[in-house]
């Protein structure tokens, strides 16, 4: 039993770590460049903006500044 308790691991930490473990480093800026390049190909969906808006606004008021009380934070004016 003891001597295949070391093959055994081996193979589970073979099979278990992602090759990407191995791969060269990504940077962050160029996942991120990555993205936004992606989400600006995207067909705008004017109806389902609409139904976003009006649960956010819910909240966060209508203009975007939150609650006076800080209850809900401020969504409008922030850089992304």
């Amino acid at each position: 039993m003891e001597r295949l308790l070391l093959p055994c691991l081996l193979m589970g930490l073979l099979l278990t770590t992602s090759p990407v473990a191995w791969s060269q480093p990504v940077d962050p800026a160029e996942i991120a460049k990555q993205e936004v390049e992606a989400a600006l190909r995207l067909a705008p969906n004017i109806e389902n903006g609409r139904r976003v808006y009006m649960v956010c606004t819910v909240c966060h008021t209508p203009e975007g500044w939150g609650r006076p009380d800080g209850r809900y934070p401020q969504i409008a004016g922030q850089i992304a």
